[in-house]
């Protein structure tokens, strides 16, 4: 898989579509960033593969990938697998429970797995795998459940440090808004919802469970 270097600025050379554009039934283009970002990756490792969105959208419904609030993680997972690629989830979430209120917070924990989670990100797409990863919409907060494919990294100057990361949008409406769009570390992490789903090939799995 090819990736571009320019300094200490990776990119992969993923592919972009659009759940907006590429989707055909207007129904499902709000609802469809986690088989768009399923498509992308497929694509990225398989480029002769003819399967649409659309018929990806269908699959993953049979399966039960699609639920109350979006696309199930564990769905995605096995509709990646169901067309040749290996993946799977990894969740950096803690919290504290108090189970008299019902509720919870995110405690110290979640902030030391936050960053395992931002160098194991890294290395993967340094050793060349794009990370499909679920996030607030648009980086901001009150943003929706919302799922990106980072496609590259902006390596800091220091070993194993990061200044941020690249990602293909898919509710975008072109290529040039969407493609290899930028967000600094800081605001990745607090916009991130702790969450990875790691696809590779069967050749690159052992490297990416390393990572």
């Amino acid at each position: 898989m090819m990736a571009g270097w320019c300094d200490n600025r990776m990119k992969l050379g993923v592919p972009y579509f659009s759940q907006q554009r590429d989707v055909e039934r207007e129904e499902w283009r709000s609802r469809a960033c986690g088989v768009t970002a399923i498509k992308m990756t497929l694509d990225f490792y398989a480029p002769k593969n003819a399967v649409s969105i659309d018929d990806l959208i269908d699959e993953g419904v049979v399966i039960g990938g699609y639920g109350e609030h979006g696309w199930i993680h564990d769905g995605l997972v096995i509709l990646a697998r169901n067309h040749g690629l290996n993946a799977y989830r990894q969740e950096f979430k803690s919290m504290t429970i108090d189970p008299s209120k019902r509720t919870g917070r995110v405690n110290e924990r979640e902030h030391e797995l936050a960053e395992s989670g931002i160098k194991k990100i890294t290395r993967v797409l340094e050793s060349g795998m794009p990370v499909i990863v679920s996030i607030h919409g648009g980086f901001k907060s009150g943003g929706g459940h919302h799922i990106v494919v980072l496609t590259g990294v902006n390596a800091g100057k220091e070993e194993e440090t990061v200044n941020g990361f690249y990602y293909h949008e898919p509710n975008s409406n072109d290529s040039a808004s969407g493609m290899y769009a930028y967000v600094d570390r800081e605001t990745f992490k607090k916009h991130w919802r702790k969450m990875a789903i790691f696809v590779s090939d069967t050749g690159q799995m052992d490297e990416c469970y390393r990572a």
